[in-house]
C-alpha cells in the first residue's frame, strides 16, 4: 500500500516530458522554399520558461534531428523564413481539427492541414501555436540578437536545413560516374 501511494504522489507530483519522435521527418511535417528546408519545431523558444512558472523549461531539443542537418537559422538563413501560412496545405501531417500519428496539433485551426513538426523537437510541447503566431513575432528573430522580449508564449521556433539534392540531378551524377567506368575500363581493356 505504501509503495503506492508513493507512487501516486510521484506520478502527480513530477511534470510529465514526452519522449521526442527519433525518426526523420515525414515530407509532409516541414515546408522546402530555395533550397531549404524549414519545420515550425517549437511553441516556444529555445532556453526559455514558461512566464507563468519559471521552473518550466521549454523542451526544445536538436540532439536526434541534427544529423540530418536540422539546425537553428543563421540570420542570413532566418531573412528568407516562411511566413506562417506557407505551412498550411493539403495532406501536410496535421490535419485540420485533427492529430499527427505522433500526436501534434495544432492550438488553434489554421484554415487547412497544417505542418508542424514540435513532435520531433520539443519534449514538453507538440503543438505549434497558431494563434500565437498571428501576434508574436519567430522567436528565432530575437535569438539572433541574443533577447527575448515580451511573454514566452507566442515565440515559435523554426529550424531549417538546406534541402536533399533533387532526384534528377542525383540520376544525372549517378548516371555520369557509371559512364565515367565504364569508358576508364574499355581504355584499360584496349590497352591490355
Amino acid at each position: 500500500m505504501r509503495l503506492v501511494l508513493i507512487s501516486v504522489i510521484l506520478a502527480l507530483g513530477l511534470p510529465a516530458r514526452a519522449a521526442i519522435v527519433e525518426q526523420p521527418l515525414p515530407d509532409n511535417a516541414y515546408i522546402s522554399i530555395d533550397g531549404l528546408d524549414w519545420a515550425w519545431a517549437s511553441p516556444c523558444a529555445a532556453g526559455t520558461t514558461l512566464e507563468s512558472d519559471p521552473n518550466i523549461e521549454c523542451g526544445f531539443d536538436l540532439t536526434y534531428q541534427s544529423q540530418f542537418g536540422w539546425h537553428l537559422p543563421t540570420a542570413d538563413e532566418f531573412a528568407l523564413a516562411p511566413n506562417r501560412t506557407e505551412f498550411v496545405f493539403a495532406g501536410a501531417n496535421v490535419p485540420r481539427f485533427g492529430y499527427s500519428p505522433e500526436g501534434t496539433y495544432s492550438s488553434t485551426d489554421p484554415g487547412g492541414d497544417l505542418a508542424c513538426a514540435s513532435a520531433y523537437f520539443n519534449t514538453d510541447r507538440n503543438t505549434c501555436d497558431w494563434i500565437d503566431k498571428q501576434f508574436s513575432p519567430w522567436a528565432n528573430r530575437d535569438m539572433l540578437s541574443g533577447r527575448y522580449g515580451g511573454p514566452e508564449f507566442g515565440y515559435e521556433t523554426l529550424v531549417v536545413r538546406i534541402s536533399a539534392v533533387p532526384i534528377p540531378a542525383a540520376v544525372w551524377l549517378f548516371g555520369s560516374a557509371l559512364a565515367g567506368l565504364g569508358w576508364f575500363r574499355r581504355k584499360t581493356n584496349l590497352e591490355v
